[in-house]
């Protein structure tokens, strides 16, 4: 999925592109789609390649097929005696060459506007990504992108939602700074730049200012009517989060990092109108069950105090890799970062004897600083 991202819809200037179309040469999926016959091309690879994406003579829509995994990498090992580095060598061979033979065809049109909240989740993804597959390009790309949203969406401490051809347009919503400050928060998790939490902590302070509505509590979707009757709010999922949801998980994450209770309240506060809508109707309310849980649990704040280039502030870091998302992890290479000031369990601590050392912390609360990854997995 990312590579598709980073082929079809990477913008030259660092953001992404809001989408391709579902037709081409009148016809829709034809870009995508294959005749059995077309993949003769693939030669001594084709009866694997069929058999794993499960090509028929019928195929599986309108005469065509849609490629899918039909058989294991390990099920093809065994069904034509090959090793299973070999098959997925063959594989990957032949989707190189029908990949260049389907570039030749006629490419669906383009909507090259890019929006600031899509943007922001395909900053969360790469973010994820890199920090869980441990790849740096994938980093690297998330990094980008958070640059050129700076560039391009934000002026005077407030977002646009959309642009194109070297313009911002539409005052921002609720679902721009929501995604947009999650995906920063995320970048932050992965690569501990403090650049990335200050930014999402300033867009979470427009975020209770601009859109939250204490009356109701919830969050209302734009930052003023304009021409409508009333400001709407839209609490449901779907095929992206609700913002309200989106808000309320980042206003969560955030009040572990800077010890601001009121954020947490506030979070808990846009749950009580859904109760009986959540009990009801799970499946449209998934991001607002994901605050729920993270209000449940354990709060835990981990700062780590040492120069990121010093393996042994590294061999820590490791440790705190599989630690859940909500957890609050700060790492603090010198005494002025201004991330100090914004983060409580920070402030007052220091290096031991001059050693990278980590301090395991709930609720301000913390338990005698470490300075080994076997000390620091036990506190975990």
């Amino acid at each position: 999925k990312l590579a598709f991202l980073e082929r079809e819809l990477r913008d030259p200037e660092g953001g992404f592109y809001s989408a391709l179309d579902a037709d081409s040469e009148g016809e829709e999926g034809r870009f995508y789609v294959w005749l059995e016959g077309e993949l003769d091309i693939l030669g001594d690879d084709t009866e694997l390649f069929k058999a794993h994406y499960g090509v028929t003579p019928a195929g599986n829509f309108e005469g065509r097929n849609i490629l899918f995994v039909a058989e294991s990498v390990g099920a093809l090992a065994l069904r034509f005696s090959l090793p299973e580095r070999e098959v997925e060598a063959r594989l990957a061979r032949a989707k190189g060459r029908l990949l260049e033979h389907r570039n030749a065809r006629v490419r669906p049109g383009l909507d090259d506007k890019i929006l600031c909240s899509w943007n922001g989740l395909a900053l969360s993804a790469y973010a994820d990504a890199g920090r869980v597959l441990g790849r740096a390009d994938y980093l690297e790309t998330a990094r980008e992108t958070a640059r050129f949203m700076r560039r391009a969406f934000y002026e005077g401490g407030k977002l646009k939602h959309t642009y194109k051809a070297g313009q911002a347009k539409v005052e921002g919503m609720l679902e721009d700074y929501a995604y947009l400050a999650q995906g920063l928060l995320d970048l932050y998790r992965a690569t501990l730049e403090s650049e990335w939490l200050l930014w999402a902590l300033e867009l979470a302070e427009t975020t209770v200012q601009t859109f939250y509505d204490p009356e109701s509590g919830g969050f209302y979707s734009t930052a003023a009517a304009g021409d409508l009757i009333v400001r709407p709010q839209d609490p449901f999922d779907g095929a992206t989060p609700s913002g309200g949801g989106a808000a309320a998980g980042l206003l969560v994450t955030l009040a572990r990092y800077t010890d601001r209770r009121e954020w947490e309240d506030l979070a808990l506060g846009t749950l009580k109108p859904l109760q009986e809508a959540m009990r009801r109707y799970p499946t449209g309310f998934a991001s607002h069950l994901l605050v729920l849980g993270q209000l449940y649990a354990e709060p835990r704040e981990v700062a780590v105090f040492g120069s990121r280039a010093d393996p042994r502030t590294q061999a820590l870091l490791d440790e705190l890799r599989r630690l859940p998302s909500h957890t609050a992890i700060a790492l603090i290479e010198d005494p002025a970062d201004p991330l100090v000031m914004q983060l409580p369990f920070t402030q007052g601590r220091a290096q031991v004897n001059g050693e990278p050392t980590v301090y395991v912390c709930s609720r301000g609360a913390c338990r005698l600083p470490v300075t080994t990854p076997e000390a620091l997995r036990e506190q975990l």
